[in-house]
């Protein structure tokens, strides 16, 4: 998946960037509804 593509999906909420469930599970081909841990990179 190209760069730009992902960068479009990357959306900035209360200072956070954050990606949707929904565009990541499309990116991993995974269903949304999957239980998916984030874990913060700070």
């Amino acid at each position: 998946m190209q760069l730009q593509r992902i960068e479009k999906k990357i959306y900035e909420i209360r200072g956070q960037k954050v990606m949707l469930d929904f565009d990541l599970s499309k990116m991993y081909e995974e269903t949304s509804n999957s239980p998916i841990e984030w874990k913060s990179a700070t």
